[in-house]
């Protein structure tokens, strides 16, 4: 498939698909099976459906909880003996739909979740049926994940294959907002597919060093994503943000050790570019030191940032504390995320620094709500650099506070929604706020897709011209929420009011 050019001319015909309901994809449901079954009635039970999943089920036919064959080998065969309660080994809560929801945001948030499957409810609350992500995706999206699921084995994973992938994004997501989907999970479903392109690629990289003579990797590792990737916010043209994390090794190996890594960043650097992202001009790239280190090193990295607050510390903290694992060993990230939320929580100092670094960074709006637009002499000269004076803004006020509250997830919504969860912003302040990353999101890709029909490279530049009435209002109501978010950050932090 090398090179090979994606036929975009049916896609319309699948996207019409995102008209369908979940009720319209999923399949019967799987055995469900009552709280007191022991783990070994739970295996039988599986093995004479020949399902890959069982639902645990109270006495009102409503999910408790999943029991999947990888629950079974992980949690059955090396902790629990056959004779105890299947409850023992299955996840929960367990994450549901109802069989009249959109099929679209179903599988988007299954997406954002990295769910394989999730049961199906009735109006009534009971399991009805299960919706099986293998089975609903290509329902969705059709022939770009039928190619890009194809992009591994048989020399499918060519840089190549994963470029055309790249370039038939940007007409399912037009297909999308005409659609009125959600932007926040089209940029989900953006940014599956690009995690899904980094890790097939880090995986052909790793083949080829073996082959090559290399060896295998001397070391367990994590491909973090850091950005929008590590917030799992892509738009149509992200670049290379991304960073290892090493288990610890002797040093008198890091040599070679050290080598392996640098020929796998070079190799998978010059692939993703391949695929269609360009490298990171500020080189934020696992090929550069500062961004390829031990756990034991980047713990004492992020000590070393969190006491220095220098200007450079604060920004490069700001580029990592994103970060998320995609490849290798995940539980390096999350060992490094613990780290750096106890680190955080407990630094005030830091998150001091955090605010007053990002104080003279405003939002966009002057007085009385006029845009504040790029100055003569700049080449968007009366644009709406909606990066730097909205979506940025609304980031870092957000990331302060998920560190502050020990929040571990890294998307904006998510951390809104977890900080909601705490009490930390009111429902109101959250819908707010849901609202102005929803509608700052759509501006951005809808301005992006009209540049790369005109054969422009996407940006974040903006002429008021382009915006409807509406949109005016709604930008204007979005920046107005993420000024009143930063005064409460600020407020919160610092004790500052003004």
């Amino acid at each position: 498939m090398t090179g090979q050019r994606v036929d975009m001319a049916p896609l319309q015909t699948d996207v019409a698909l995102f008209g369908e309901r979940v009720d319209d994809a999923m399949e019967g449901p799987p055995p469900l099976v009552a709280e007191t079954v022991s783990c070994r009635d739970l295996v039988a039970t599986l093995a004479q459906a020949d399902a890959s999943c069982a639902i645990i089920i109270d006495h009102r036919r409503t999910p408790r909880g999943i029991v999947t064959e990888q629950d079974i080998v992980r949690r059955a065969a090396y902790a629990v003996v056959g004779g105890e309660p299947c409850v023992r080994i299955m996840t929960s809560p367990v994450h549901t739909v109802t069989c009249g929801d959109p099929l679209y945001r179903a599988v988007g948030r299954m997406l954002e979740l990295g769910l394989r499957r999730t049961p199906v409810l009735d109006v009534e609350g009971r399991v009805c049926g299960l919706l099986d992500l293998s089975r609903a995706l290509p329902r969705v999206c059709g022939r770009v994940l039928h190619h890009f699921r194809g992009l591994g084995g048989s020399g499918d994973d060519d840089p190549q294959a994963a470029r055309a992938i790249r370039e038939a994004q940007a007409p399912l997501i037009e297909e999308l907002l005409a659609r009125q989907a959600d932007a926040h999970e089209i940029q989900a479903l953006l940014t599956r597919l690009n995690d899904d392109i980094y890790i097939r690629l880090a995986d052909r990289r790793i083949a080829l060093l073996e082959s090559q003579g290399h060896g295998r990797a001397p070391a367990d590792f994590c491909l973090l994503l850091m950005g929008s990737g590590g917030r799992a916010e892509n738009y149509l043209a992200p670049d290379q943000d991304h960073g290892l994390v090493l288990a610890d090794y002797p040093d008198a190996d890091h040599d070679w050790i050290d080598g392996w890594f640098q020929r796998f960043s070079e190799g998978l650097i010059e692939d993703l570019e391949l695929a269609g992202f360009p490298r990171d001009v500020g080189h934020v790239m696992c090929i550069n030191p500062l961004w390829r280190k031990t756990l034991s090193q980047w713990r004492t990295q992020i000590r070393i940032w969190a006491r220095t607050l220098a200007t450079v510390s604060i920004r490069l903290g700001d580029v990592f504390y994103d970060f998320r694992p995609v490849s290798g060993n995940l539980q390096l990230g999350l060992e490094l995320r613990a780290s750096l939320q106890e680190l955080a929580a407990a630094t005030p100092s830091l998150l001091r620094a955090m605010v007053d670094e990002h104080r003279d960074h405003g939002v966009g709006l002057g007085l009385f709500g006029r845009f504040v637009t790029m100055e003569r002499g700049s080449a968007h000269h009366g644009h709406i650099n909606l990066k730097h004076t909205a979506i940025l803004p609304l980031i870092t006020a957000v990331r302060v506070l998920a560190l502050k509250h020990r929040v571990a997830v890294t998307g904006t919504l998510a951390r809104l929604e977890a900080l909601r969860d705490l009490e930390v912003i009111d429902l109101a302040r959250f819908d707010s706020l849901k609202r102005a990353h929803g509608t700052l999101s759509s501006l951005v890709l809808r301005h992006q897709l009209a540049q790369l029909h005109a054969g422009e490279t996407p940006d974040y530049y903006v002429h008021p011209g382009e915006l409807d009435r509406s949109q005016v209002r709604s930008l204007r109501r979005a920046m107005r929420s993420v000024r009143r978010l930063r005064d409460q950050v600020r407020t919160d932090i610092t004790g500052q009011v003004f």
